[in-house]
């Protein structure tokens, strides 16, 4: 998952200018089976120079390659067309679709879940053999857009992350949901909102927190189409706008 940046992460000089921000994404999974909602978190690496030790959303970086796996049905319009204006000039259908489609992939590579229904020949792509072994495919209805947030110009390693929610019973495999840790995110566990508030978090995952909290209070199933927060720097301060 990469989202903020942590103290220890290197601050661009002047050798070093401002890194164009890699597209990632991330993915909150919500169990709401028991009497409070749990979101998955897990630890990140000591060794990882970027947010060592921190708690986080399981995510990572869109490869290029992950627009190529099949899908059971497509993102909800609304947010396809988000995720279109954020990718600018150079759109498409393909890239918006590779977003989400990408926190899926690493959730499965940082803790080995399978979010995906049956399909009986799902095309595959470069990263997604679990998948297409176990004949799964994902069905990006059943995600939402929820967040969106850019790591400050200041810092060296930089991501323009779009951060997806959805429950557990809906998307989650019950046949391949036993949870391993990873080489980057280790201890992935279930918290609920209270749990997750006690975590050594980013600044930027605790209020991502506070956005699906809030979210789920007036939607509990993530069925209305509302406007989103997205994070980003402008002239030294970060701000947050609705889109």
């Amino acid at each position: 998952m990469l989202d903020d940046p942590s103290p220890t992460d290197e601050l661009t000089t002047a050798k070093h200018r401002p890194s164009k921000p890699k597209r990632s994404a991330s993915l909150i999974l919500i169990d709401r089976q028991g009497s409070a909602p749990r979101l998955l978190l897990g630890r990140r690496d000591s060794s990882q120079k970027f947010m060592p030790d921190k708690y986080v959303f399981p995510g990572g970086k869109t490869d290029r390659h992950d627009h190529r796996m099949t899908v059971v049905a497509d993102l909800q319009d609304s947010d396809r067309q988000r995720l279109m204006s954020a990718l600018g000039s150079r759109a498409s259908h393909a890239k918006a679709r590779s977003i989400a489609l990408s926190a899926i992939r690493e959730t499965q590579e940082e803790t080995g879940l399978l979010l995906g229904a049956h399909h009986s020949v799902p095309i595959s792509a470069v990263g997604w053999s679990a998948f297409t072994t176990n004949s799964l495919a994902p069905d990006l209805s059943l995600f939402r857009l929820i967040a969106r947030a850019v790591t400050p110009p200041i810092y060296r390693h930089r991501y323009d992350t779009h951060f997806f929610a959805t429950f557990r019973d809906q998307s989650l495999h019950e046949a391949h949901s036993r949870l391993t840790p990873s080489d980057e995110l280790l201890d992935p566990d279930w918290f609920t909102f209270q749990q997750a508030k006690k975590l050594d978090l980013p600044e930027i995952t605790r209020t991502i927190l506070h956005d699906i909290e809030t979210r789920l209070m007036s939607d509990p199933d993530l069925s209305g189409d509302s406007l989103i927060p997205y994070y980003a720097m402008s002239r030294g301060k970060m701000l947050r706008k609705l889109v």
